[in-house]
């Protein structure tokens, strides 16, 4: 891969601007675009004022989804889709030379990659098994790999003192796993936080459906609006008879 460059670049009202994420400090937000057919990343400040910084490279992936931002600023975690359709977990350093690294463990497809808030840890889920289970294995490693789902789970969120892990059961539950993000590792039993009526992603570019406050509290969740009374559907039988009057 070429080394990555940072420059200013026309906004093309055209192009499809998705997958927002914060910077640590909340002053920058980074996201994808497939601006001139390509697949790039661009950062710009919350202020709205300023240009956009675009981040250019030539990569072989089909698609690339930025996922977290490290909280000392220095790194992007992204998943990048491969020719064979396979997810990959990528690193790609936000100073110096910008030269992106892949961050994966299998030929199993690996996503939803997240930092843990000191930095020492990446929760992901993967379809390694039968399902998609969330795992955490150290960062930048090597070491060992650690499953912390047991009846299938995706989206993990850390809480901001490392002392929690959510995730999303393949009934829309949220689940919180006891943490202690140490050498080594420690963490409990899965829990049941409460059902949410969390919807599907509407594409392969929504990566989350909900987010979490940093003491672990408050939940901020995308779900289907339930309609009581459907709006009713009228069905029209031999209209071609209607053309000939």
């Amino acid at each position: 891969m070429d080394p990555l460059r940072c420059h200013d670049v026309p906004r093309d009202p055209a192009a499809a601007d998705e997958t927002p994420i914060w910077s640590p400090d909340g002053a920058r937000v980074l996201w994808m675009s497939q601006r001139g057919g390509g697949i790039n990343f661009y950062v710009k400040g919350t202020t709205g004022s300023g240009s956009e910084d675009l981040i250019s490279r030539s990569s072989p992936t089909l698609l690339d989804l930025p996922t977290d931002w490290s909280r000392d600023g220095r790194l992007l975690l992204y998943t990048a889709t491969r020719p064979d359709w396979i997810l990959q977990m990528w690193i790609l350093p936000m100073t110096g030379e910008r030269k992106p690294r892949a961050f994966s463990h299998g030929q199993s497809s690996e996503r939803e990659g997240q930092f843990s808030p000191d930095g020492h840890w990446v929760a992901y889920s993967s379809n390694e098994s039968a399902r998609s289970q969330v795992y955490v294995v150290p960062f930048p490693g090597p070491g060992r790999k650690y499953q912390i789902s047991t009846e299938g789970g995706q989206q993990p969120r850390w809480r901001r003192d490392s002392k929690e892990l959510f995730f999303l059961s393949p009934d829309k539950k949220l689940m919180a796993v006891s943490v202690k993000a140490g050498a080594p590792f420690e963490f409990g039993e899965p829990t049941v936080l409460f059902q949410t009526r969390a919807r599907e992603p509407l594409s392969a570019e929504e990566v989350f459906t909900y987010d979490v406050s940093p003491d672990g509290q408050r939940f901020l969740i995308n779900v289907n609006l339930e309609q009581s009374n459907p709006p009713p559907v009228n069905i029209v039988l031999n209209w071609t008879s209607e053309l000939r009057k």
